[in-house]
């Protein structure tokens, strides 16, 4: 069951780093290495 919870984790925290992101002022590159970046933690 922790291996569930984990990943719900994880999950929830990278949507929220998503979330976050100024989408509309950042150009494609920078989009991408963010987005990038959060799927990496």
């Amino acid at each position: 069951m922790h291996a569930v919870q984990d990943a719900l984790r994880i999950l929830e925290r990278r949507i929220d780093l998503f979330m976050c992101l100024p989408i509309s002022s950042l150009d494609r590159m920078s989009l991408r290495e963010h987005v990038q970046d959060i799927g990496k933690r």
